[in-house]
This record gives structure tokens, C-alpha cells and sequence, in this order.
């Protein structure tokens, strides 16, 4: 089974203009355009617009790098272990679980020419972030941007502390500083008659200075100008300032300017907002409205609906609507508001209510995805959850910590589609270790799913303790499973003896898991299954079969809609055509193929590449077919039997080339961006390409075989005899002696049996 491409992070798209940072972006951009700077970390107390000056320094100079900008939003991890992670999901780089993260991380990145902007950092510093230099040693065209309200301290890094905004003071100059504008402009979209006037300049001037110019202190306040004026947002603030003073004097004055602000817009909230303002604090990474809806219960006969609170919140700046997913609306908190937010509610006496109904509306989220009786619906529904992967995050670390095992593994049962088809393996693996080793209130059946899941997680990213999980899940699933909880744990043991190539078991076992899905009526999983035994066929050197097999799946597969199985069946179907020299069939089934950036899941595409290597190779376009290799290296090891296709593949066109130009092509390939590689195979499935069977294998010439060696050598392979190949080539017995003679003396090998085996392995049959 293949993957779900893994949705990017979103990158925030800012509404409203960014107002008196011209000098900063310049300094920004100055900075990053100096050689010696790689590590920018723009530093400075929460509100002051990190996150903003960052954006727009990533939008100014996406198009400045080959690779672009990649957007890696922090704030929703807790655990700094999981930052190499998250830089390499979003940059699409697939760990494999038995490698260190940095290093593969490093790898894929080496060639890159890109901007990494990684944002909100300051509190993940308890794990020393030192691995970034590490990174960009062996990355020299890579930028990293970080945004943290603490330097990080580390080799390389450069600093840029963002000021506050320019403020003037009362009743000063006659250009008005960037804080006076920015106050006025927000006040402007809340009540289109706001006039900056002689009247309240000065007032606004001042309030301006008492937030110390903080954009996000000074927004809020703009947004209650449709309630008072600036001179009563003054006295209102005083008074906050000096309820607060106490029990803040060793705060930054600029930090408790913003704190100040946040609590003084707090405080003005009526008793139901503050109750949905405190609630929606729990969401991580964003929420929508029925999401809200969910978890917000204003207290005691409150007339306030969770949309009436959410507009309430947006109008006072507090609350932020973002892009929308699929068609959604989707709201957010600032992080620093939201932190705010979450200190009240803890609090407060409603946390646990709150936490819990949080955690409800994720639980029946993830239970919905997998409510559709068909299993491809289930991968389907991967794109929600992944909108709201950071609450997911939030609602595991919840149930873990109140001692809700049960829930707790059931809930990361229904995640199985998000952590496979989402390419969240590594993630999902560790909560699976973690929850798998503790006691549990869960059922028994709980944990043959976990069991199963785990198992699959596992053999994904390559850690051995696979082979302990998916015996378990067998003999489980045996003992007390359903016929579907059979089918499933036996077909992912059946999946991992295919994929290690060993092709007796893996049928087996998954005829044993169709008959328990064919009883359970999963007809969706009985074609998954045909597909299987089909890749079985191909590894047990049955190409009739496996190409009966692969058809008769795709085409049930495409009479459900299913948009996987069929394409997987393409690119099967095409390494076997390779296989059997029919070229023309090859490349009619590779044309067939989506454009690799319309293909919906990540690990597809590395043996879509790789397939059309097979055929570059098999056409003689050997250089072609290094690039095509080499543009794979990056990704995780493919499995049996394709690796022998590509293996053999790979090894004939390094022989043609000689090491020196193979490499040399297959560096280049490594090196290419994904509209390379597209072009490439562009050209070698163009309509007019020429797919023809070369006349002669060049491999077998670079080896220095005649074309009369090369027929006696296919000969070889196909069993015959001395005298039957002389009667079948019309030739002496004594002269198919001496061809043979010659054939092993060219190939260096001892024997017949090591010479057939030496034309399977590079495919001259």
C-alpha cells in the first residue's frame, strides 16, 4: 500500500496590509542576502510581528530560490524531539524509522536550494537546537529563517531583534509614526468614520507609548474604538496597569505591556465571551465553526451562540478568520492570545469540561473518518484530519495524561489511515510503542487493532520490531478476531512477508485473509488482495499470472471509483512489460499515469520514477534512466519484487556507462527538482518517442558479446542444449562450444548456470 501525500503546512495569507516594517523587511533581506548568513533568527517579545515580518520576508524572496520557501508553523509541538520531524514532513522528505531524523533530514535537503522558515521556536530550546548548524553544514544552498523570542544560541546563527513599531511622542511631528497608523487603520476597518483628527492625535499618540508600540497590543485596542475613544482606552488601561503592577515586576516592560493589553481586552469581554474566548483557547492550529460549536458552552441561560461569540472575537482582533479547508470557514488565535487564553482557562473552573469536550469532538472526527464501510473511503478522509492534525496532537497528550488509556488507544485506532496514507508513521509508531507497553482499560479488540496498526507503522519505516507486532495482531486476530479484523491483521502480515520477498508465505497468507473478507463482504479488500497476489505472481516469475491478476483488479478497482489501485496496477503492469521487452505496451501504460504532482499520495511517486528508469534503461537511454534513479535517492528503499526490476535496471545502465557517467548522470538526478523529473519523463513518454526494442542489448555489446553470443546466451536461458541451439541457429554443434567457451570468458564466469544467471540479473531476457 502506498501513501497519502502529506498536506504542506498552510502558510498563513495575511488579510491586512503590514504597516511600518519597510526598513525591517529591507534589513531582513539585507541580512539574508550577506554569504556568511544562513541562520536568521528574528527575535523579540510575543506581539511584536515575528511571524508577520517573516511572512513577508518568505514572500518576497520565495522566487529568489531554485526550491522556493517552505512554511514550518512550531507552535503546536510540545516535544522538541519532533521539530526534525515536522521540517521534514513539510519539506517532503520520508524518515525512515531505523535513521536519525537530522541526518536524513540532511540528506534530502543537500541539494536544495531553498528557504526554510521555521516559526515560533522558543519554546522547544529545552533540546539544544544545535542540529540546524549540523544541517546547514552539509546543506550549502540551504537559508533557515526562525522566528523564537529567544536567541537560540547556536553556531552560525545571526541575529535580527524586531523593534516595536516607531512611536512619537505627544504632540510631535507632523508625519505620523508607523504605531499612530497602524492604530488608525484597524480603527478604520471597525468603523469606517474613524478619522485621525488634532482632537485625538495626541491621545493616540500616547496609547501608542503605553503599549510600547506592540502591533498586536495596539490592534487591540483599535478594535474597541467602535465602544470608546482613545482618551477612555487611557483611563481604562491605567487602571489595568495598575490592578496587574503587582504581581509583574520582573516582567519585560514590553511583555507586560502586550500581557497588560490582552488582559485589559480580556477584561472587557462580557462574562459569556469571556467563557467562548477561554474555550476556544484549547484549539491548537486553528477550528472551524461547528468545531467551536462543539466544545464552546457559554454558562448559565446565556443567549450567545458559538457564532455570535466567534464574530464578537473577531471584531475585537481577538480571534483571526484564515484560509479556508475545503470550502470550510477556519478561525484562529495568535499564539500569544491563545496562550493567554489558556492560562485563563486553566484557571478557571470549567478546564476539565472543556478539555474533554475537545477531545470528544477529535475522537468522533477520527471515528467519522472511518464510519464509511468502504475501506477507501476511510483513505479518503486523511485531508480533514490532517486540517487538524495539531488538535489530534493536542487531544493525545490530553488523554494521556489524565490516565484515559482506553480511550486513548482507541482513538489512535481510528487515526490508522492518518499515520499510514498521511505519511505520519514515526508518529504514530511512537504512541503505538508507548500506549501498547502501558496497562489499558481498552478491549481486547482494541488492541488487535493497535496490534495490526502498529505492526504496519512499523514495517513502513523500517524498525524490526514489526515482525513482534504483526505476529501478535495474527495470533490475536485468530484466537478472537472478527472475519474483518482477521482479514486486516493477516493481510498486513501477508504484505510484509511480499515486500521482503517471500512470496510462498505472503500468498498464504493472503489467500487466507481473502476468504475471511470475502465472508465478512469487504469487496473493496478482497480487490486490494487481488492486487497483492498480482505482485506475488510478478515475484514468483509468473508474468501471465501476475498480468491476469493486476488487470482483472484494476479494472474492479476502477468500476468502485477507487483512485489507488489502479494506478498502483499501471505501474506493476509497466515494470512487467519492461520485463518481457514489449516497450511500446510499457510506455502506453506509464502515459496512462497522472502528472506526479496530481497524484494524491508520496510514496507512489518514487517507483513511478523508477519504473520509468526501468524503461529509459530497457530503450538504451541509459544516461536518462541514471537521472531517473537517481531522482528517487532521497526517498525510502523500494520493496520486492519491483526492487529486482530496478536493481537489475539500475546495474545494466551503470555497466553501459561505466561507474564514472553513471554516477555522474545519477548525482544530476538527485539534484533535480520535481518539474525536472517531470520533463524528463515527459520527454521519454512523449507520443513521439521512440519505444522500439533496440536492435541489439547494449549491455551485451559494453560486454563485448557478438550478436551471435548474445542469441546463444538467450539460448542458455531457455534451457537448451548445445545441439539444440546449433539445430536452432543453424550452426555446428562445435561452434556453439566455442561461443559458449567465449561467452564465459568475456563475462569472467566459471559456468553455464552463472552465465544464465548473469543475463536474468541484467536483463537480456
Amino acid at each position: 500500500m502506498r501513501k497519502l501525500e502529506s498536506a504542506a503546512p498552510q502558510t498563513p495569507r495575511p488579510l491586512d496590509a503590514l504597516v511600518g516594517r519597510d526598513d525591517d523587511i529591507q534589513r531582513v533581506l539585507a541580512l539574508l542576502d550577506e554569504p556568511g548568513v544562513r541562520l536568521l533568527t528574528l527575535t523579540g517579545p510575543g506581539g511584536v510581528g515575528k511571524t508577520r515580518l517573516a511572512l513577508q520576508a518568505r514572500a518576497r524572496l520565495e522566487s529568489d530560490f531554485a526550491d522556493g520557501a517552505v512554511y514550518v508553523p512550531l507552535a503546536a509541538i510540545r516535544d522538541a524531539s519532533l521539530v526534525p520531524t515536522a521540517v521534514a514532513q513539510a519539506c517532503g522528505i520520508a524518515v525512515p524509522g531505523n535513521m536519525a531524523v537530522a541526518a536524513v533530514l540532511a540528506q534530502g535537503l543537500k541539494d536544495r536550494h531553498q528557504l526554510l522558515v521555521l516559526d515560533n521556536f522558543e519554546h522547544l530550546l529545552e533540546v539544544d537546537p544545535s542540529w540546524l548548524a549540523e544541517v546547514l553544514e552539509v546543506c550549502p544552498l540551504l537559508t533557515m529563517l526562525v522566528t523564537s523570542r529567544t536567541a537560540l544560541n547556536i553556531a552560525g546563527e545571526q541575529r535580527y531583534p524586531v523593534p516595536p513599531l516607531q512611536i512619537s511622542a505627544a504632540g510631535q511631528g507632523t508625519v505620523e509614526p508607523a504605531a499612530t497608523t497602524l492604530f488608525c487603520r484597524r480603527a478604520h476597518a471597525v468603523r469606517p468614520d474613524f478619522r485621525l483628527t488634532a482632537d485625538n492625535r495626541d491621545d493616540i499618540a500616547e496609547l501608542c507609548r503605553r503599549l510600547d508600540g506592540l502591533p498586536l497590543a495596539i490592534e487591540l485596542a483599535a478594535a474597541r474604538v467602535n465602544v470608546m475613544t482613545p482618551a477612555e482606552m487611557i483611563g481604562r488601561l491605567n487602571d489595568r496597569f495598575a490592578l496587574l503592577r503587582g504581581g509583574q515586576r520582573n516582567a519585560p516592560a514590553r511583555l507586560r505591556s502586550l500581557y497588560d493589553a490582552i488582559a485589559w481586552s480580556y477584561d472587557l469581554l462580557a462574562p459569556d465571551e469571556q467563557a467562548v474566548f477561554r474555550a476556544l483557547s484549547v484549539f491548537v492550529g486553528g477550528f472551524t465553526l461547528a468545531a467551536a460549536e462543539a466544545v464552546i458552552v457559554p454558562p448559565g441561560d446565556s443567549p450567545l451562540t458559538a457564532m455570535d461569540g466567534i464574530g464578537s472575537l473577531v471584531e475585537k482582533s481577538l480571534v483571526q478568520p484564515v484560509d479556508q479547508a475545503g470550502g470550510e470557514p477556519r478561525f484562529m488565535m495568535l499564539e500569544t492570545i491563545r496562550e493567554y487564553g489558556e492560562e485563563r482557562l486553566v484557571a478557571s473552573s470549567d478546564e476539565e469540561e472543556v478539555r474533554n469536550r475537545h477531545a470528544a469532538w477529535c475522537l468522533a472526527l477520527a471515528k467519522d473518518s472511518r464510519a464509511s464501510p468502504i475501506f477507501i473511503h476511510h483513505a479518503l478522509a486523511v485531508d480533514r484530519l490532517e486540517w487538524e492534525h495539531a488538535n489530534i496532537q493536542a487531544t493525545l497528550n490530553w488523554l494521556d495524561q489524565t490516565g484515559q488509556a482506553g480511550r486513548l488507544l482507541g482513538f489512535m485506532n481510528d487515526l490508522e489511515f492518518l499515520w499510514n496514507f498521511g505519511g505520519h508513521d514515526a508518529e504514530g509508531l511512537a504512541w503505538f510503542r508507548r500506549a501498547l507497553q502501558e496497562p489499558s482499560d481498552g478491549s481486547p479488540s482494541d488492541r488487535l487493532d493497535a496490534l495490526a496498526t502498529a505492526g504496519i507503522l512499523a514495517h513502513a519505516v523500517g524498525d524490526p520490531i514489526a515482525d513482534a507486532f504483526v505476529d501478535e495482531a495474527v495470533a490475536l486476530a485468530r484466537d478472537m478476531g472478527t472475519l474483518a479484523q482477521r482479514a486486516n491483521a493477516i493481510s498486513g502480515a501477508a504484505t510484509r512477508a511480499e515486500d521482503l520477498g517471500d512470496y510462498a508465505k505472503a500468498e498464504s497468507m493472503f489467500r487466507e485473509s481473502r476468504d475471511y473478507a470475502e465472508q465478512a463482504g469487504l469487496t473493496d479488500v478482497v480487490i486490494m488482495i487481488d492486487y497483492h497476489l498480482g505482485i506475488v505472481a510478478h515475484g514468483q516469475a509468473d508474468l501471465d499470472l501476475a498480468v491476469e491478476r493486476l488487470e482483472a483488479a484494476r479494472r474492479s478497482a476502477t468500476a468502485l471509483d477507487d483512485p489507488f489501485i489502479p494506478l498502483w496496477c499501471l505501474v506493476h503492469l509497466a515494470l512487467i512489460a519492461c520485463e518481457r521487452h514489449d516497450l511500446v505496451t510499457a510506455a502506453d501504460l506509464l502515459r496512462q499515469h497522472p502528472d506526479l504532482d496530481r497524484v494524491g499520495y508520496h510514496q507512489h511517486q518514487p517507483l513511478v520514477r523508477a519504473a520509468a528508469a526501468v524503461l529509459a534503461s530497457s530503450l538504451g537511454e541509459h544516461e536518462m534512466a541514471a537521472r531517473l534513479f537517481g531522482s528517487t535517492a532521497h526517498d525510502i528503499g523500494l520493496f520486492y519484487p519491483e526492487r529486482v526490476n530496478i536493481e537489475r535496471s539500475s546495474e545494466r545502465s551503470r555497466h553501459i556507462l561505466g561507474d564514472e557517467r553513471f554516477t555522474l548522470n545519477w548525482e544530476a538526478g538527485r539534484r533535480m527538482r520535481q518539474h525536472e523529473v517531470e520533463a524528463e519523463m515527459h520527454r521519454l513518454l512523449s507520443p513521439d518517442a521512440d519505444v522500439s526494442l533496440p536492435p541489439e542489448p547494449s549491455l551485451g555489446a559494453a560486454a563485448g558479446l557478438s550478436p551471435r553470443e548474445l542469441d546463444v546466451l538467450r539460448l542458455l536461458v531457455d534451457g537448451l542444449t548445445n545441439q539444440e541451439i546449433a539445430s536452432a541457429l543453424f550452426i555446428s554443434r562445435r561452434t556453439v562450444e566455442n561461443h559458449v567457451a567465449s561467452i564465459l570468458g568475456k563475462l569472467e564466469l566459471g559456468s553455464r548456470t552463472a552465465a544464465v544467471a548473469w543475463a536474468i540479473r541484467h536483463g537480456l531476457v
